[in-house]
């Protein structure tokens, strides 16, 4: 059964030989400024922050220990949070 999923994923990363963007990358002016961050609560003033040289999508880092599993807490920081940001994540053992 392994050899078969190992198989199956081999011939599909083999098989997709290239891929396309949806609009060119280089068309946009890129904002190059990022913080890192500790807390999720501080997205509101990091994206203030990372996006005031007037640019948007600003980067910001933040850590995800390995024991916080606080579901509703991510679930806000990832998608209903509305702040026009690239987040990076740092998966650290605790």
């Amino acid at each position: 059964m392994g050899k078969v999923i190992i198989c199956s994923l081999l011939f599909v990363v083999i098989s997709c030989n290239s891929s396309y963007a949806v609009y060119d990358p280089l068309s946009v002016p890129n904002n190059k400024y990022g913080v890192h961050i500790l807390d999720p609560d501080e997205i509101a003033q990091t994206a203030k922050l990372v996006n005031s040289s007037g640019g948007d999508w600003g980067y910001v880092t933040i850590p995800i220990r390995s024991d916080d599993r606080d579901r509703d807490k991510w679930t806000e920081f990832f998608i209903i949070k509305p702040f026009q940001i690239s987040k990076i994540i740092n998966q650290i053992n605790h």
